[in-house]
């Protein structure tokens, strides 16, 4: 909760809510952004699953080692581990099929709403900002 509370208040930083319209656009830019950063732990559960299989025991982590000093055993085991369980939800939800693919085509379609978003965010403060001077 942490990360998220830090990614909020950096975008409520970049992105003035000065009303309720504001606010709503400003949300949903928040909620893509949010959803954004989580493609790229999807995608390596899932290149995870399909390199080591899923034949093994669910209680350890895919990723074998990671052999940065930085990383300690246990942010290793819950960072595998949380791209892993994200990858097998995301897998599931699939049911078969090309799985990147479509992770892919969600991911472009985010970002095509999140830019429209910013753009309507952005029309909407400059058409305000008139209406005030």
């Amino acid at each position: 909760m942490v990360h998220f509370k830090n990614y909020v208040d950096m975008m409520l930083e970049t992105y003035e809510i000065f009303d309720a319209i504001s606010a709503l656009i400003v949300k949903k830019i928040i909620e893509i952004g949010w959803r954004l950063n989580r493609f790229s732990i999807i995608e390596t559960g899932i290149l995870n699953m399909e390199m080591h299989g899923y034949d093994r025991d669910i209680s350890k982590p895919l990723i074998s080692s990671i052999k940065h000093k930085s990383f300690t055993t246990t942010i290793k085991n819950k960072m595998d581990k949380t791209s892993e369980l994200m990858a097998v939800a995301f897998v599931k939800d699939c049911s078969g099929g090309d799985r990147l693919m479509k992770l892919n085509t969600m991911e472009g379609r985010l970002l095509s709403r999140l830019t429209t978003l910013i753009n309507q965010y952005l029309h909407y403060k400059n058409s305000k900002g008139k209406e005030i001077e």
